[in-house]
C-alpha cells in the first residue's frame, strides 16, 4: 500500500553496515532531507545497523529505514570474526538490497530517481544503470585514501615519491579526474554526535607537535593486518623518525618515540 503523500523524488540510500560507515552517510542524508522536503529517502542497511542509527524519537518524516538481509545463517553465533560476517553479507548482495528496494517502491508508490550509496557497495552502480538513474557514491574515508585507490598503478611504480607529489593537491586532482567530484567532508566535523572523549590525551599531545608533522595511522574497526605486516609498519615508523598517532582497535598508541615503538611491538606480538 502506497503512502498518502506524493513525493517528487524517491532516493534509495544504500549503506555499508560495518564499522563506522553508516553514521556519516545518514548524517549527509539528514542534511539533504532538511532542504529537500519534496524527496523521500529510503535508507537500506541491516537490521542491527539500522537499530543503532535510528530511534523512534528521530521524527524523520521523509527518511525511512528498511532492513536488508545480513546473509548470516540462522542462529549464527558471532565469535569475533568480522571478516566472516562481511563475507556472509556480500554473498547476500545485491539480492538483499533489491528485495528491500522493491518493498520501498511499493510503499512509497514511486520508483527510485537516484541511488546514493557507500562507495564500498560497488554493485550500486549496476543497480542504478539497470534503473536508468543517477548513482552518487560516497567515500566516507579521507580524500587522500581515495586518491591512492585511483592511482594504484602509479603508487606501485613510484612508492617513494607518490605521497609528496599528490598529497598537497589531492582535491584539485580529484576535480580534474572526476568532473562531478564534490568534497563535503571531513565528516568528523559534520557528524551530529562528535567524538569528544580523549582519555589518552591525544589532542593535547597533537597540539604540541609541529604543523603537518604527525603521521596518523588507522585501519578502521574491521580490518586487521597480519602480525608480519604490522611488524613491518613498526620498522617503517622507526625508520621515518616522525611523531605518529596509531589507532588500533581497542588501544591508542601515542608519542612516536622509541619507547612507544617498543610498546607497540610488544602489543603486536601479543595479538
Amino acid at each position: 500500500m502506497s503512502e498518502a503523500r506524493n513525493y517528487l523524488k524517491h532516493i534509495a540510500v544504500l549503506a555499508f553496515p560495518m564499522a563506522t560507515h553508516g553514521p556519516p552517510l545518514l548524517s549527509l542524508v539528514r542534511r539533504l532531507s532538511a532542504s529537500a522536503s519534496y524527496a523521500k529517502f529510503s535508507f537500506f542497511s541491516t537490521k542491527e545497523s539500522n537499530s543503532k542509527l535510528f530511534s523512534e524519537e528521530d521524527g524523520l518524516e521523509n527518511i525511512k529505514p528498511y532492513n536488508v538481509n545480513d546473509g548470516l545463517p540462522e542462529n549464527y553465533n558471532f565469535a569475533g570474526n568480522h571478516d566472516e560476517v562481511m563475507d556472509y553479507f556480500f554473498k547476500a548482495t545485491p539480492g538483499n538490497f533489491k528485495q528491500a528496494m522493491e518493498v520501498a517502491v511499493e510503499e512509497v508508490g514511486k520508483d527510485f530517481t537516484c541511488i546514493i550509496s557507500d562507495a564500498f557497495l560497488w554493485f550500486a552502480a549496476d543497480l542504478a544503470r539497470e534503473l536508468h538513474i543517477t548513482w552518487v557514491p560516497l567515500w566516507t574515508s579521507s580524500s587522500r585514501s581515495l586518491l591512492l585507490v585511483l592511482e594504484t598503478d602509479l603508487v606501485h611504480q613510484k612508492m617513494r615519491s607518490i605521497i609528496n607529489e599528490l598529497d598537497p593537491d589531492a582535491v584539485n586532482l580529484f576535480k580534474s579526474r572526476l568532473p562531478k567530484f564534490l568534497h563535503i567532508g571531513p565528516f568528523v566535523l559534520t557528524s551530529p554526535d562528535p567524538f569528544t572523549s580523549d582519555p589518552h590525551g591525544c589532542l593535547e599531545w597533537l597540539d604540541k607537535q609541529k604543523h603537518e608533522s604527525v603521521v596518523y595511522i588507522s585501519f578502521g574497526s574491521v580490518i586487521t593486518l597480519p602480525p608480519q605486516e604490522l611488524a613491518e609498519l613498526v620498522e617503517a615508523l622507526k625508520e621515518c623518525k616522525l611523531p605518529f598517532l596509531c589507532l588500533k582497535l581497542q588501544y591508542v598508541v601515542l608519542h612516536g618515540d622509541r619507547l612507544v615503538l617498543k610498546d607497540l611491538r610488544t602489543r603486536l606480538g601479543s595479538t
